[in-house]
């Protein structure tokens, strides 16, 4: 499990689909859905400020009767999250991800905004380690 998220970033790519704190839920949503993600990070003056999941919209908009046309994403975003940067280990995010039960972790470098990684890309990232073992083993 060598390697860093900065060399996972190099293969899945630096972008992130961001939003400001007062853009309203039904926009998140749409945007979300369009670009095909599960998450985005919310921005104020150029800063990262917090961290929108769909389920997010689910539990705290939907389910608590907000009205999702008007309400802005600032009023349910998460604001405690864990965030990386791109010096730390593929293993250490994998720790943050399990210990916060979270499914997202933004990339910060510098006070910027490098990147996002999944679970998914985490764990893509070990299984292609593994395939890599075991060719290295059956040659």
């Amino acid at each position: 499990m060598d390697g860093t998220v900065k060399q996972l970033l190099e293969i899945k790519g630096h972008g992130v689909t961001m939003v400001e704190s007062h853009v309203t839920l039904v926009e998140c949503a749409k945007l979300m859905n369009d670009e095909g993600i599960g998450s985005l990070l919310v921005l104020d003056d150029d800063q990262l400020s917090g961290i929108l999941h769909e389920r997010d919209i689910c539990r705290r908009g939907v389910c608590q009767g907000l009205d999702l046309d008007v309400t802005p994403v600032a009023d349910i975003m998460d604001l405690d999250f864990p965030v990386v940067s791109p010096s730390t280990s593929i293993l250490s995010a994998m720790a943050l991800i399990s210990k916060h039960r979270v499914r997202h972790l933004p990339v910060v470098d510098d006070g910027l905004i490098a990147g996002l990684i999944s679970i998914g890309d985490v764990t893509q990232w070990v299984l292609d380690l593994q395939k890599e073992d075991i060719d290295q083993l059956i040659n």
